[in-house]
């Protein structure tokens, strides 16, 4: 074996080990693995890896900013729990990149989503509901290449999406 070959094969050990350790702990700080999965068997390292960034980048920024726990309704999803909720067949649930918040106490999805614009922190989409319809806060972030689409919508009473600014909600 060359000196490349075992090189790469020491830096994947290191890195499933750290995988591996990284596993059995939290999320983030604020988030525990039962809240990502519904069903722990669901539970993949790429799934994993998804909801740790959405956790300690977006989703820790705001539990500390609001100061209260939140709950979350929704997560991961299998493919299977996904369609019998009537999920979209694309939906970032199925990565662990996407999460349905409910608001805590004194809070709505509209002010929950005003704070992360206001927090600056990263995300591909944001959508608050009425709470017509659930009134929870679904965020999406997916640490892709570029910048993230930062997109932004309302879901009124009467069904559809409204696209909001950042500056029609700040």
């Amino acid at each position: 074996m060359d000196a490349r070959t075992l090189g790469a094969l020491a830096f994947a050990l290191v890195f499933l080990a750290g995988a591996s350790r990284r596993r059995r702990d939290r999320p983030g700080k604020f988030w525990s693995w039962s809240e990502v999965y519904a069903d722990q068997a669901d539970r993949t390292m790429e799934a994993d890896a998804y909801a740790s960034a959405l956790a300690t980048v977006v989703l820790d920024p705001l539990r500390e900013s609001i100061g209260q726990p939140l709950t979350v309704s929704s997560w991961f999803r299998s493919a299977a729990h996904n369609k019998a909720i009537g999920g979209v067949e694309d939906s970032h649930h199925l990565t662990g990149g996407a999460v349905d918040l409910l608001p805590a106490p004194g809070w709505d999805a509209v002010r929950m989503a005003r704070e992360l614009v206001r927090l600056g922190v990263p995300f591909d989409e944001v959508i608050a509901y009425s709470p017509e319809r659930g009134g929870h806060l679904h965020v999406t972030w997916l640490q892709r290449y570029g910048p993230p689409t930062a997109e932004l919508l309302y879901a009124p009473p009467q069904g559809g999406f409204v696209q909001l600014g950042k500056e029609a909600i700040a």
